[in-house]
């Protein structure tokens, strides 16, 4: 999964803007990537009761 798909998936039809900031963390990952974060233009390998947080933040 990568990081564009996790952060579509969580702001459906919000494309990403200069304004917008986003993080995207996950856990529960397979062995030796089981939590970490993750950054534009990358992905990890999802497994089964994986767990993604994203959080956006706007400047203003």
């Amino acid at each position: 999964m990568t990081f564009e798909q996790v952060v579509d998936l969580a702001y459906p039809g919000q494309p990403p803007n200069d304004q917008d900031t986003y993080t995207v963390r996950y856990s529960r990952g397979h062995d030796g990537h089981g939590t970490g974060s993750l950054t534009a233009g990358h992905s990890v390998r999802v497994k089964k009761g994986m767990v993604f947080d994203a959080y956006r933040t706007s400047r203003s």
